[in-house]
């Protein structure tokens, strides 16, 4: 169910791996000193939750394990559409409009930030937009680390086609500037109706697509670097 890489830097904490692993990352567990057992994205929503709670997050409820899995209950919010949805309805949006729904995503990250977490897969898919106040909701924080600014990652959990350059040309990047470049592709996205790799970022993406692709022939389905790319509001990522 987890499939965050969630670091924790609190001496109460101690993560461990499980046998398990998703479609973009492996399972880990946070375990409290006292032997208590939690899924590492529990940990990160509790931590961006403490009061006083930003409106512009998903709540969990609870969370509890079965015999396979974690499960973990959020707040069901009324009269909502993913903004992939959203925009694939409206084709674009216009930059007023855009400019209003960044800010949002930005104010919510900084909240993430200043509880010690960084969301990591910033995106339309992510974002639920209530249809009667306008305002968003971050979701999914399965791909959440702990903030650690100089911290340099050679993994990446989160969506490919939102990854920063440096990951590709370099093998590693840093969390902050990495959730801006996911801004800068979700901007793009809402403007101009796809997430606008164009010229030296789609060739440097489409060329380790490729490696990627040559490397996932033997370990299940697998698609091809337009596919990856998903213009024209292509397949949810």
């Amino acid at each position: 169910f987890v499939h965050a890489e969630l670091w924790s830097s609190d001496a109460l904490l101690d993560v461990q791996p499980l046998p398990g692993q998703g479609g973009f990352g492996k399972v880990f567990l946070c375990c409290e000193v006292d032997g208590t057992s939690k899924p590492l994205e529990a940990v990160a929503l509790e931590m961006v939750s403490k009061d006083p709670p930003f409106p512009g997050i998903i709540r969990m409820l609870d969370f509890y394990k079965t015999r396979g899995a974690w499960v973990i209950i959020t707040e069901k919010p009324e009269n909502t559409q993913d903004l992939f949805d959203y925009i694939t309805t409206c084709k674009l949006l216009r930059e007023d409009t855009a400019r209003e729904f960044l800010g949002q995503v930005i104010q919510a990250l900084l909240h993430c930030h200043s509880r010690g977490v960084v969301h990591m897969d910033v995106k339309d898919e992510n974002l639920l937009l209530d249809l009667s106040t306008r305002k968003l909701l971050l979701i999914d924080f399965g791909s959440a680390v702990f903030l650690k600014p100089d911290k340099e990652y050679d993994t990446f959990d989160g969506t490919a086609t939102y990854a920063p350059p440096e990951r590709l040309t370099r093998g590693c990047y840093k969390a902050l500037p990495s959730e801006v470049w996911s801004l800068r592709i979700l901007l793009y996205d809402m403007v101009h109706g796809d997430i606008g790799l164009r010229g030296p970022d789609k060739m440097v993406f489409e060329q380790h697509a490729r490696r990627e692709t040559d490397a996932e022939r033997h370990t299940g389905p697998h698609l091809d670097a337009e596919a990856r790319l998903g213009g024209a509001r292509g397949p949810r990522t």
